[in-house]
């Protein structure tokens, strides 16, 4: 072989190794693989070791979801209950916190126009339309059901979220006028979609304009779901006499034409006045939370997955999703935890919502198949079986799946079918029936609010599950779950007063005991769910995901502790914007790739402040090394503001010259501090930067002052308040 020949492959060879770095570092730079921190949930040794104990351990510093809340579906009853006399009556069964359970999520159908349309079987799951067949728009439509979210925003108040959700485009721009699939004669014929792709733009048009209006008429519109369960048909069946029917509006799209819709959405809510007022595009709704090899795991790498098939055409949806959407049909325990394996290995920044639930009479995943397909005339499912079974379910989705949000369906529903939580009579407005499942959901709804962080938790009965949360104004909340025939206990230590409430066979969700601190015994009876409600100040330990609303955070690692008191909510709001706010704004773009552990001290609590120092390491992946952190913050109790320390202290040339001679007067710090801070004067400067911290104590006042990395960063010192 000559030398050239041999040269010419070495250069060959050379270009393809070079070419295949390239590729790899474009694959890798494009967060294919090896970039992404993966979000892990932490495990409580404490709580872990708690097994036939008798004893309720919880454990503060193990923290998971942070709860957006409770809610349920206004489909096919709002639209004749709002033209009842009675409408805000029956509202108030959910939405009410004190006739109710307070529930605090409403979801609204926008619907697709199918009024009238005699092929759905029942008449009111036809729906009025906002859009026009012209391409205008009228709002005044749908009014009965304009009336029950109106009637839901007065009980539950202006906090209420709003969810609108599709379950097929308006009918004016489906492929055949209809609001579902039309009907095959060929039962394997592959699904079709109802939507072309050139009305995309106009859906998401429609879908836009109409969370706009609610948001013009004062309704927190959190989202906007434009699709419903892709996964199935949705198409009418040919009937025996060549008729056609089919039950409910609906529209199927294949994994990748999801994909193009969302992006074509994205485009028209990113950045716009809707989302700057807190409305964003949800992710479909699965039809089941299932795992690797399922549908719902097919479309959710079609629309998140970094692979080489997808993670080019699909980062529009990976950088504004942060959140997964799954309906709890058809999925057992174990398949809950397949589907929560599957997510944490592959879509672990992504949180998940549980938007729909009811108890199919072919799903035999309920807890109450067996005692369905006893009725052979259908059931409404009223009694506690159904109650507690639900609340299994709810306890699985929660302590799983991490879900932060949990929707049942109907809200109230007619006739025979265990899809309600209040039944309702057309024919009389006045009978009104309450099912068990209403008091057991009640026993989340009412009691864990939004912003509240769920804690590791366990009973120490392996036949009494359970979950348990910190609420925002410092209460902690224990919801146990007895779906057994046998009465079970537990012993729970309260610091503070607390309540229980009770669901069962003869209690909806009615106060059954209260007390004082002290080692309580819990009493759940067979078939009941059981809420203990804990007035006392707690402790929590927030990470990157509580803090941060969208997906920023995903390659960080955040944890900030900080207490939460009781009854002082302007005091709580305060420190969580902080915690929520320092990351970003003490290491401004970098944030996203930091790593910040920080603990608290409460220096002082009176009546007049709260002086509170947080400490601990932050530091940017990318930097030479990690400093150490020193912050204080001092609340105003009487006039509940901030305290700037030049409020309560004058930083002038004698308070420095107290401070100097204080530090100089430390053996152990002295020398090093006076190798930085020669005299008065130089810690003067200093004293006037907001790199110096001040706290105080009930008879001191502390400073910390910045110092160089190599002897720790910052130094403190306390000194008599008198200076």
């Amino acid at each position: 072989m000559t030398k050239g020949k041999s040269a010419k492959k070495i250069l060959i060879a050379a270009g393809v190794i070079l070419l295949a770095v390239l590729i790899a570092a474009a694959y890798i730079l494009f967060g294919v693989v090896g970039m992404e921190k993966k979000r892990t949930y932490p495990q409580s040794a404490a709580v872990e070791a708690n097994v036939g104990t008798g004893k309720t351990v919880l454990d503060t510093d193990v923290t998971y979801q942070t709860m957006n809340g409770f809610g349920a579906s206004a489909c096919w009853w709002s639209q004749d209950v709002g033209t009842w006399e009675n409408h805000e009556e029956i509202l108030s069964y959910l939405y009410d916190s004190e006739k109710g359970i307070g529930l605090n999520i409403y979801r609204y159908n926008l619907g697709a126009g199918s009024k009238g349309d005699a092929h759905i079987l029942t008449e009111n799951r036809s729906t009025e339309c906002f859009l026009n067949a012209d391409g205008t728009y009228d709002f005044t439509k749908d009014a009965a059901a304009q009336t029950c979210l109106a009637d839901a925003k007065r009980l539950a108040g202006n906090d209420l979220r709003v969810t609108l959700f599709c379950n097929s485009a308006p009918v004016s721009l489906t492929m055949n006028g209809a609001g579902y699939g039309a009907p095959s004669s060929d039962p394997d014929a592959p699904w079709v979609t109802n939507l072309d792709e050139k009305n995309y733009g106009a859906f998401a048009d429609y879908c836009y304009n109409s969370a706009e209006y609610f948001l013009d008429a004062g309704y927190r519109v959190t989202d906007l779901s434009p699709i419903n369960e892709p996964q199935y048909s949705w198409a009418a069946w040919y009937n025996e006499d060549g008729s056609y029917s089919v039950n409910q509006e609906g529209c199927h799209f294949s994994k990748t034409e999801a994909t193009a819709l969302y992006d074509t959405m994205i485009q028209k809510f990113k950045d716009s006045k809707v989302e700057n007022a807190g409305c964003k595009i949800s992710m479909f709704e699965s039809g089941s939370a299932e795992g690797q090899g399922s549908a719902c795991a097919a479309y959710l790498d079609c629309a998140l997955g970094k692979g080489p098939k997808y993670v080019f055409k699909n980062q529009a949806l990976r950088s504004y999703f942060d959140t997964v959407s799954l309906h709890s049909y058809w999925s057992s325990a174990e398949t809950k935890r397949q589907a929560a394996a599957y997510l944490a290995d592959k879509y672990s920044n992504y949180d998940v919502v549980c938007t729909e639930y009811c108890q199919m009479t072919n799903d035999e995943n309920t807890g109450v198949f067996d005692l369905i397909s006893k009725e052979p005339n259908g059931t409404n499912g009223m009694t506690i079986d159904y109650g507690t079974a639900m609340a299994q379910v709810i306890v699985d989705d929660l302590t799983i799946l991490n879900a932060k949000e949990w929707d049942w369906w109907l809200g109230c529903s007619y006739g025979v079918y265990p899809d309600g939580l209040v039944y309702i009579n057309a024919d009389n407005h006045n009978d009104i029936k309450t099912s068990k499942r209403l008091w057991c959901l009640g026993n989340f709804s009412k009691f864990i609010d939004e912003g509240a962080v769920r804690v590791a938790c366990s009973s120490g009965v392996d036949t009494l599950p359970c979950c348990a949360f910190v609420n925002t104004n410092g209460s902690t909340v224990v919801v146990y779950v007895n779906n057994t025939e046998e009465d079970a206990k537990t012993v729970l230590s309260c610091t503070g007063d607390y309540s229980v409430y009770t669901t069962s066979a003869v209690h909806d969700l009615e106060k059954t005991a209260s007390g004082a601190a002290g080692d309580v015994s819990v009493f759940a009876p067979a078939k009941s769910v059981v809420t203990v409600v804990m007035n006392e100040p707690t402790t929590v330990r927030r990470p990157a995901s509580a803090l941060f609303e969208d997906n920023s955070h995903a390659n960080s690692a955040v944890s900030i502790v900080y207490p939460i008191f009781k009854d002082m909510q302007i005091v709580n709001d305060w420190i969580a914007d902080f915690a929520a706010s320092y990351a970003e704004k003490t290491y401004d773009a970098d944030y996203t790739d930091l790593e910040l552990n920080l603990e608290y001290t409460v220096k002082r609590q009176d009546s007049k402040y709260i002086s509170i120092v947080f400490e601990g390491t932050g530091n940017i992946r990318t930097a030479a090394h990690p400093n150490s952190v020193f912050v204080a913050k001092t609340f105003d109790l009487e006039n509940q503001k901030e305290v700037n320390p030049t409020d309560i202290c004058e930083i002038n040339t004698h308070f420095a010259q107290e401070v100097y001679a204080a530090f100089s007067g430390n053996a152990s710090i002295a020398a090093e501090f006076q190798k930085v801070y020669p005299n008065a004067d130089a810690l003067l400067k200093a004293l006037q930067t907001e790199d110096t911290q001040i706290y105080f104590t009930e008879k001191s006042v502390g400073v910390s002052v910045p110092v160089p990395h190599a002897i720790g960063d910052h130094m403190e010192i306390e000194l008599p308040m008198a200076v």
